[in-house]
């Protein structure tokens, strides 16, 4: 199995309380990629043991992605939480993303993206690296006319 690591930070204006309190399902649709098309299947929310399950692609071609909330913590100037792919689509078999949210100044808040995923091989794992990285490069526009818009 082959990993990589991403860490992309957007900054965003406002408190870490407030905006990690708005982690719900209506910023996680809002932040669903264009490619490949979503649908939203079950989202319980972002305490330990909720799941999200969204079915990608275009039928009769989809794949469920199923992801359990593992972590969850919530403080004055940090908060975080974690989910880890049950079901991933091919060619995943690895996914944890921690979503941090931290106070990075008065008055601004940075959302960073920890995520950490794989697949079998180390050639398709390089592969997929810039495409998943440019996936969540493109939230920081949505998370700038979320949460300040």
């Amino acid at each position: 199995m082959s990993r990589c690591d991403l860490l992309i930070t957007h900054y965003v204006k406002g408190n870490a309380v407030d905006i990690f309190d708005n982690f719900t399902q209506e910023l996680f649709e809002v932040l669903a990629p264009a490619f490949p098309p979503a649908k939203l299947l079950r989202y319980d929310g972002n305490a330990i043991g909720d799941v999200v399950e969204i079915r990608l692609g275009i039928p009769p071609a989809t794949v469920v992605w199923q992801s359990k909330i593992t972590e969850h913590k919530r403080a004055t100037d940090k908060c975080l939480f974690v989910d880890e792919g049950v079901k991933l689509p091919p060619p995943l078999d690895y996914w944890v993303h921690r979503h941090r949210i931290e106070q990075a100044g008065e008055g601004r808040v940075a959302i960073i993206e920890d995520i950490t995923f794989g697949t079998p091989f180390n050639w398709l794992t390089s592969l997929m690296k810039p495409v998943i990285s440019a996936q969540f490069e493109a939230r920081g526009s949505k998370y700038v006319s979320f949460f300040n818009g």
